[in-house]
């Protein structure tokens, strides 16, 4: 199964790294995607060589980035299971002109004229019966 995944989307929140272990570092961030109607806040983390990825940006800047879905199994003092996904970065770049991170639809697309597609002319497209 590949684990790789892409999302696109503007940088809400960008938070300190934390130095939990001396083997382990985590730093987080908060990724506003646009999809559907309402605005999605995911929190994604970089870890240990990666935290500094995320360093060449700043709130606000509209960015592509690759991760990995992690999930693991940990039981606790009573036995009990709970089950953790994590969103594992490990690229950050800046969106090109060409990812849809708006929802915005295209005004010159609404400002066309009407194609002659070889069906008649433009002129007939008015006299649809619907």
């Amino acid at each position: 199964m590949a684990n790789k995944y892409e999302a696109t989307g503007t940088l809400f929140e960008i938070f300190p790294a934390l130095k939990l272990s001396d083997k382990f570092t985590k730093r987080e961030f908060i990724l506003e995607v646009l999809e559907g109607r309402y605005p999605e806040f995911i929190k994604f983390q970089l870890i240990n060589d990666k935290c500094d990825l995320i360093e060449p940006f700043q709130k606000g800047q509209a960015v592509t980035i690759s991760f990995n879905l992690k999930g693991k199994p940990v039981q606790d003092r009573n036995g009990n299971t709970q089950f953790y996904t994590n969103l594992d970065c490990w690229r950050v770049q800046a969106a090109s002109a060409t990812d849809n991170t708006s929802q915005e639809p295209d005004p010159a697309f609404f400002n066309q004229s009407p194609v002659n597609d070889g069906y008649g002319s433009s002129q007939d497209m008015d006299d649809l019966p619907f």
